[in-house]
């Protein structure tokens, strides 16, 4: 028992056979390899329960989620699992830590992705790994601002940046940028005479009413603003 083991190289293990006088003798040729204390019932039940937690298929998207985070020797930020039940596959994005603007998965990560997830794939399922996409989602409008605001189209497109920056906030894959959201956390605005919110390109993501919705192994980013400022009193920023 305990963590070095023990039962040292050379040792003789001697088995008593039932109604028979003599003995079987067993040699241990290299020292045990390490092994566990003893569980009293309460370390056994905790255990049992983290056991049962962790996956052993992926069946869930938590599932996927789940064991993808936990691959050994690599940082990664987020995964997105999408099922497509009519292929029998589950596409699995994934997005690296990384300092890059818009970082890639590198031909290594995807090949120790694809190696660690074979055993916990269904026998059926076939998985994919798929590169990040990064959508640029472009600010175009007319504000007015209170006067006197100091700044404004810094400090205004700063929080818009903010709030668009898919890549390093946790985001989700596949997320929903809710334009009244976007709206209503304006903040030194006297009034928005017109405000349009739309991506880059629709290849992956579509518009709902005023809503900008991603394909579920996309991001959104910041791209180009171009918006008109105007103190309320009728000065041109």
């Amino acid at each position: 028992q305990g963590e070095g083991g023990n039962i040292l190289a050379g040792t003789k293990l001697l088995y008593e056979q039932e109604g028979i006088d003599s003995f079987l003798e067993f040699v241990n040729c290299t020292e045990a390899a390490d092994g566990s204390f003893a569980e009293d019932c309460e370390q056994l039940q905790r255990r049992f329960a983290k056991d049962v937690r962790t996956p052993a298929t992926m069946v869930t998207q938590k599932d996927c989620e789940s064991i993808v985070q936990n691959i050994p020797g690599l940082s990664i930020h987020k995964i997105g699992v999408c099922p497509v039940p009519d292929r029998n596959e589950i596409r699995i994005t994934v997005k690296p830590n990384s300092s890059k603007p818009k970082p890639k998965l590198s031909p290594i990560y995807i090949e120790e992705i694809t190696r660690y997830l074979e055993p916990y794939r269904m026998l059926t399922t076939k998985l994919v790994i798929e590169q990040p996409v990064y959508v640029p989602v472009n600010v175009t409008g007319v504000i007015y601002v209170k006067k006197h605001f100091e700044r404004c189209r810094e400090r205004i497109e700063d929080r818009m940046r903010r709030m668009l920056d898919g890549i390093r906030s946790d985001a989700p894959f596949g997320g929903r940028i809710v334009f009244h959201e976007i709206y209503r956390q304006l903040g030194g605005v006297d009034r928005i005479y017109e405000l349009s919110i739309v991506p880059d390109n629709f290849r992956n993501a579509d518009m709902s009413g005023m809503d900008i919705v991603l394909a579920p192994n996309a991001l959104y980013c910041p791209g180009s603003f171009r918006i008109a400022y105007t103190e309320a009193c009728g000065n041109s920023d």
